[in-house]
């Protein structure tokens, strides 16, 4: 039997970006950083996904900077949460910023059971 239901969520999305020399992003491989980034998320929220991505920004002089970067999105979260997660990774990857967006989002979920 299949069955569906409309659910309005709240989804903030947090850019870690590795932003500057300093940052301590420019220190562990991929699979640790994602642990590090999960053991820190996991302490506040239960229903979060990392996803890692490649950045860039081009300067005037038309040279690129290529920045290793990480996206994370949190469902149903506060906003005072979420900028508690922000500010401690800010903090322990040594970041100068940390962006977050947020949006109002409509999930169809389709259940199937036998």
């Amino acid at each position: 039997m299949i069955s569906t239901e409309e659910k309005k969520e709240t989804i903030y999305t947090v850019l870690l970006d590795n932003d500057n020399e300093e940052s301590e992003l420019n220190n562990y491989s991929t699979g640790k950083l994602v642990h590090l980034i999960q053991t820190i998320c996991k302490s506040y929220v239960g229903k979060f996904t990392v996803r890692k991505e490649e950045s860039g920004y081009i300067y005037e002089n038309g040279t690129m900077r290529r920045n290793n970067s990480f996206v994370l999105n949190f469902f149903n979260a506060d906003e005072e949460t979420i900028n508690n997660i922000a500010a401690d990774l800010c903090a322990f990857f040594k970041c100068k910023d940390v962006y977050i967006t947020r949006k109002e989002e409509y999930r169809h979920i389709v259940k199937d059971s036998i």
